[in-house]
């Protein structure tokens, strides 16, 4: 509406996928601007003119002004004088006609227009407002039912649900399926409305759980609305059908994606060059990033236009429904299994290219991350196939960003999946992936698993030749530390460091280099802990290695707090909390919190509960209880702040701290940190 009240805007496009809600958008912005035009405001249906020739006549008719040869002369003539809004509506099929908007425009200086298209007209002066989806909730932070309640894409659901069923209510016990149901058809209303008509004979749950063919299950609809809107399948296909059978191709080869994806993923899974036949070599480097030619992008371009595909951030991605259909439309062709093995191969060549230690590792767990959802469909792949040294390959190159982002249960059944397929041989990718499930299976202290892991992993490293053995020794004086057998663990970290030593890696020895440190602090030597931990602190910033400078930030901290050296501490402390949070640092972050809470906690003891609470949620969440060792420190300082405050005021801030997502926690701890070095300057 506001926008239309722009005396310079003539011509409005309100553009999206079927379904999204253009119509009733329109019909909103109409009824609200009907007293701004002397003339009033007009709707014209298209939805069942399909030839560009019978626009005109449609628009003159419902003007009422007679059937005349020259509708479009006519048109020109009655609208010169008039101040008119017309709205056509389900332009897209009748695209063609377009530029003849121009010349009414130009002959009818009061006369503004506002179109739904799925697709733009490419006229010059045509101002575009991409259709949004409903806002929809989020599934990680539910809020409270009175406040879902009022969530548009629930709002709807439920009361098109209570249309066929009137006693039915959003509550506690159906919150979260709604919600979910509502996130699984991407908000857009067309698909709640049909999925609602359910509820008279299905409950939610069921609802949902059927919504994995949600395309066959929403298929009715009101009886006077058009063929194309009675189903979400329909209103897809006509867009669908509008584009031309190359433009076809592209879109429904587009579907293997999720999650999105780059120009050049497209072009090496798209391309009408690209191999055919899956194979279980890795793609070449030239293979992963091949032209784009002008033809693609012209493709894309055009299903951007008709609102089947999205942009955002140099990526192009699907909604879910359309998703779905387009997957549909490529297994009918018979085309989905070639499709889906050139996406494996591209993105298993992908994460065997990835440089997670060093100076690359943030710009590579940021690509990752964007990446995450094709990448569990390529390894998922690659274990269907029984491509075991592909899966271990890949497996083996991604251990290190499950660790670090913390998905690690995830982690460990994508490793044990690959490690469990027969016909792999005794490969230093075996031995990397024994090795990664090893250091998970510890994060989750399941230290035998993890000791026979990393055993197996040593064993074949040492056939081998010993490429790798320094690495895994280190891992092994992980898992005794943990278990509290520090003699052997200094031996292994010793008999590591001595390894990457002699193999001249800087970068690799100041990992045991780091970890004898824990040793050296936990057997009360704080000088050396604190000199050793300086000095790795010093080669990860060399090296440029984040997630590493966090890691040793936090080992530091702990060991100048109990020197007594508060400010120095929080000062730590707050730069590891600000680069962990820029690479999503996992389980390192619940370790930054609880020692922040840990220096807070004589001072202001219900702000370190409120910080425990936090930490205790999240490791909760990405499944990594705290370590045995770092009980000492923790419950020391848990003692002191609960000697500093009342019992209950305590316990209430733990519970505060519980239901704050990380983000809100860290702001807390940066904002605290921030606070007492200022008292200390």
């Amino acid at each position: 509406g506001d926008l239309l009240q722009e005396t310079s805007l003539r011509l409005l496009t309100l553009r999206g996928p079927g379904g999204v809600g253009k119509t009733r958008l329109a019909l909103a912005a109409a009824a609200a601007l009907v007293d701004q035009f002397a003339d009033g405001v007009h709707l014209v249906s298209l939805a069942s003119i399909t030839s560009p020739g019978l626009v005109w006549p449609a628009v003159a008719q419902s003007l009422g002004l007679k059937p005349q040869a020259e509708a479009l002369d006519s048109l020109k003539e009655h609208l010169r004088h008039q101040q008119l809004l017309l709205v056509l509506d389900n332009f897209e099929q009748v695209i063609p006609a377009a530029p003849a908007l121009s010349e009414l425009l130009a002959s009818a200086p009061g006369l503004k227009l506002l179109v739904t298209s799925r697709r733009l007209l490419n006229l010059y002066g045509e101002h575009s407002f991409l259709v949004p989806p409903l806002a929809v909730p989020d599934l990680a932070r539910l809020p409270a039912l009175a406040v879902l309640r009022e969530n548009p894409a629930v709002a709807l659901f439920c009361e098109r649900a209570r249309a066929v069923r009137p006693s039915f209510e959003l509550s506690e016990a159906n919150a979260s399926t709604v919600a979910t149901i509502c996130v699984r058809l991407d908000g857009l209303p067309l698909a709640l409305e049909l999925a609602a008509a359910r509820i008279r004979v299905l409950e939610p749950g069921a609802l949902l759980t059927r919504l994995s063919r949600s395309l066959e299950l929403l298929t009715s609809g009101p009886q006077d609305a058009s063929a194309r809107q009675r189903t979400l399948r329909g209103a897809i296909a006509w867009s669908y059908n509008l584009l031309s059978p190359p433009e076809q191709r592209l879109f429904t080869a587009l579907g293997v994606f999720t999650g999105g994806a780059t120009p050049e993923a497209i072009a090496a899974v798209c391309h009408p060059d690209a191999p055919t036949e899956s194979h279980p070599d890795p793609p070449t480097e030239s293979q992963l990033d091949p032209p784009t030619d002008s033809q693609l992008l012209e493709h894309l371009s055009a299903l951007l236009d008709a609102s089947l595909l999205q942009q955002a951030q140099g990526r192009f991605s699907m909604l879910e429904t359309i998703r779905a259909f387009a997957l549909e439309e490529e297994t009918t062709k018979g085309t989905l299994p070639q499709t889906k093995a050139r996406h494996a191969d591209y993105f298993l060549a992908l994460t065997r290219q990835a440089q997670l230690t060093g100076p690359e590792q943030e710009a590579w767990l940021n690509r990752l991350n964007l990446e995450r959802d094709n990448l569990r469909a390529a390894l998922q792949w690659a274990l269907d196939q029984g491509q075991a040294e592909v899966a271990l390959a890949s497996a083996a190159a991604l251990w290190r960003y499950w660790h670090m982002q913390s998905h690690l249960s995830e982690g460990r059944a994508w490793l044990e999946g690959a490690l469990a397929l027969p016909g792999a041989a005794e490969s230093l990718a075996r031995a990397e992936a024994l090795s990664g499930a090893g250091v998970l299976a510890w994060m989750q202290s399941d230290y035998p698993q993890a000791r026979q892991r990393l055993l197996e992993s040593l064993a074949i490293r040492q056939k081998l030749g010993g490429e790798g053995v320094a690495h895994t020794l280190n891992n092994l004086g992980v898992v005794s530390y943990l278990q509290e057998a520090y003699t052997e663990a200094r031996d292994e970290f010793e008999e590591s460091l001595a390894l990457y030593r002699q193999e001249g890696d800087t970068l690799g020895a100041a990992r045991p280099l780091g970890n004898l440190s824990l040793v050296v602090y936990l057997q009360g030597d704080l000088e050396r802990a604190r000199s050793i931990s300086e000095e790795v602190l010093s080669i990860f910033r060399r090296e440029g290695e984040v997630w590493s400078i966090v890691t040793a930030l936090n080992n530091l901290a702990r060991v100048v707090k109990r020197q007594g050296q508060q400010a120095y501490a929080a000062a730590l402390l707050e730069e590891g909390l600000r680069l962990g949070r820029r690479i999503g640092a996992g389980r390192v972050l619940a370790d930054l919190l609880e020692k922040t809470a840990g220096l807070l906690a004589s001072g202001t003891p219900l702000y370190a509960a409120r910080l425990w609470g936090a930490a205790e949620a999240y490791r909760q969440r990405i499944g990594a209880p705290m370590e045995t060792v770092s009980h000492r420190d923790y419950q020391h300082d848990l003692k002191t702040a609960r000697a500093a405050s009342c019992p209950a005021s305590f316990d209430a801030a733990w519970s505060v701290g519980q239901a704050l997502d990380f983000d809100q926690a860290a702001d807390d701890a940066l904002e605290a940190l921030g606070s007492y070095a200022a008292a200390f300057s």
